[in-house]
């Protein structure tokens, strides 16, 4: 059995593109520090809520007929009082929110190549404040369609989901590091924007920071690639869930720096229910996460391009070495990354034995992080 009590769309994503991976992360709660990218779209997705925020008291201002806007963002502490929500400088808004998430990050993580005089000067060139601008700049000017949150009629903002299924397969039973877990799986998540068309009904939008390109093939990805990835799915799942009496008209997700948008229409909710049973079930008769070897390893797994000494855990035993023969044909001896070495862990121990051994200090796998 691999223990879970609750899922969310990138921890089933985890699962389905690598079991093991999804061990690491989720069970064991190795996670590693986002990159540059990661931090491009976290910057991106909060001038988008505060804009949005912004929006809805533009709305509520013009239905109480009051003469000023208010809002207060809780993270950044920034207040806004403002007569009309197009009197917004949106350049002075993304340089204060850039500002404010980048004077936290370390600049020892910068790589070489990114380094200048001041750490201050590296942080920026490694993460460009050009480049949220183009984001910004591109959702706005998108044709045929812009995405320009203040023309919307906005429904909610960062709308987050915790919902219980209540059904017998979904239960779970387990204890770790002395504590008893029992219940039903949960579904959890938070949606990026909700908005109400003309017509009354509600379009889901997911901005997206990273390509549209399928990794697997490295071409465009099709409409029956978005109709069947499971945020996407899951999302129009949760606000059919939340909000029964309203029509969903179509789940749309906004890649930011192509300046593309695709917009998926669905009808049947039981897709993704049947999708997530036939996931939770698999993982409670599993005997070991399975490990699944791809380009994208080498490429982007932090767990298979590094070993324990990055991170503050340590493994069960000395970290072994095995042999390999490079491209002169010669032997090289190699000590197993952190992927290895826990394939190797769960060949003699179970998946519950690992964790009671290796999990971070102070990991609770029932507590939810929004990562």
């Amino acid at each position: 059995m691999i223990p879970v009590t609750y899922f969310r769309s990138s921890s089933i994503k985890e699962y389905e593109s690598c079991p093991l991976r999804y061990f690491a992360n989720f069970n064991l709660g190795l996670k590693y520090p986002s990159g540059p990218s990661a931090m491009a779209g976290t910057i991106f997705h909060k001038i988008m809520e505060i804009l949005a925020q912004l929006k809805i008291s533009q709305q509520e201002k013009e239905q109480r007929n009051h003469e000023w806007g208010l809002y207060c963002d809780e993270e950044t502490k920034m207040s806004f009082s403002f007569v009309d929500i197009a009197t917004i400088d949106i350049d002075k808004l993304t340089e204060s929110i850039y500002e404010f998430y980048i004077k936290d990050i370390d600049p020892a993580r910068v790589p070489k190549t990114y380094q200048r005089k001041t750490p201050e000067a590296s942080v920026k060139a490694w993460i460009p404040l050009k480049k949220i601008k183009q984001s910004v700049e591109n959702v706005m000017a998108m044709q045929p369609r812009s995405f320009d949150v203040r023309n919307m009629n906005v429904f909610a903002i960062e709308r987050k989901f915790d919902i219980e299924i209540k059904e017998d397969w979904a239960k779970y039973d387990f204890t770790f590091r002395n504590k008893h877990y029992q219940g039903h799986l949960r579904i959890k998540g938070s949606i990026d924007l909700v908005i109400e068309r003309e017509d009354g009904s509600l379009e889901i939008i997911d901005w997206k920071s990273g390509n549209s390109l399928n990794l697997d093939t490295n071409e465009e990805k099709t409409y029956d690639d978005y109709y069947n990835d499971i945020q996407l799915q899951l999302y129009y799942w949760a606000i059919r869930k939340l909000y029964p009496e309203r029509e969903i008209s179509a789940v749309t997700i906004v890649f930011l720096n192509e300046s593309k948008c695709f917009s998926i229409t669905y009808d049947d909710e039981n897709i993704i229910t049947n999708r997530i049973r036939s996931i939770y079930e698999e993982m409670q008769q599993a005997t070991r996460p399975a490990k699944i070897d791809s380009e994208f390893c080498m490429r982007f797994c932090p767990y298979c391009k590094n070993d324990f000494s990055t991170v503050i855990t340590k493994p069960l035993v000395k970290p072994r070495e095995y042999i390999w023969t490079n491209e002169a044909g010669l032997n090289e001896y190699r000590q197993y990354k952190m992927c290895g070495q826990l394939n190797l862990y769960l060949e003699n121990y179970s998946p519950l034995e690992v964790m009671e051994s290796i999990a971070r200090y102070g990991f609770n796998i029932g507590e939810y992080v929004n990562t």
